[in-house]
């Protein structure tokens, strides 16, 4: 399709069904079962999850999508706008890899479209970190489950660092913090920024001891601000 890239096959037209890749292995019907998938069409250029064969950082403009073949690394530069388009991270708890589903290396924006899901790698890492005096930005019309492997946050830092600010600007977002680690926010011996919420729909979950939205345990959060007729916030402390 001329000025399209082909980004994999959907159980719904609008890609909000379960998502494949293409020439991926599944068993989807039954013997006398049917199901119809349809083709996935993003206007521009994307980057291909599967096809990566080493770590990646996002470049201001780059469309992520599919579904994370390797343990790779997958960061964004400073001030790049980078849009999650159907992305699927999800990391695995091992040594080898210590760092975030996705590491901001700077002020970064994420724009949301389509389902993504991020998940940490090692145990102590986010879903998406946000380093000390920098800003995540997140917006857009898609949806976002957060989560780490264990002890770090949904959206903001791992076990005993510190991250900077976060604002969501829309989306739909699941959080959930591992132990001792808020939903958005900061975990176990590390502070966290101000957090911002103007529109969307948000969940967020803290581990242990720690709360839905802001620091995680014995630590502190600069403020927390959420405004916006629209936006819709549950916060859930954990036990």
């Amino acid at each position: 399709r001329e000025g399209y890239s082909f980004t994999g096959w959907n159980t719904e037209a609008d890609g909000s069904g379960v998502s494949y890749e293409n020439q991926e292995h599944v068993d989807l019907a039954g013997v006398g079962e049917s199901i119809t998938l349809y083709a996935q069409w993003y206007k521009g250029s994307v980057v291909l999850l599967a096809a990566l064969t080493d770590h990646y950082t996002a470049k201001d403009g780059d469309v992520l999508t599919g579904r994370l073949g390797g343990n790779y690394k997958i960061s964004i530069e400073e001030n790049a706008t980078v849009t999650l388009h159907n992305v699927v991270i999800n990391g695995v708890n091992q040594s080898s890899y210590r760092w975030a589903g996705i590491t901001c290396l700077g002020n970064c924006n994420i724009i949301l479209n389509r389902k993504n899901t991020v998940k940490g790698f090692q145990v102590l890492y986010p879903g998406i970190y946000v380093p000390e005096d920098k800003k995540l930005t997140i917006s857009g019309t898609g949806s976002l489950d957060a989560s780490s492997n264990g002890e770090g946050t949904g959206i903001g830092c791992g076990y005993s660092t510190s991250c900077g600010s976060i604002e969501i600007n829309g989306g739909t977002i699941v959080a959930t913090g591992g132990l001792y680690a808020a939903g958005i926010g900061g975990a176990e011996e590390g502070t966290v920024g101000n957090i911002e919420i103007n529109g969307g729909t948000i969940v967020a979950t803290g581990g242990q001891y720690a709360a839905g939205i802001g620091g995680g345990y014995r630590k502190t959060v600069g403020y927390i601000k959420i405004c916006g007729s629209d936006t819709k916030v549950t916060a859930i402390k954990g036990e």
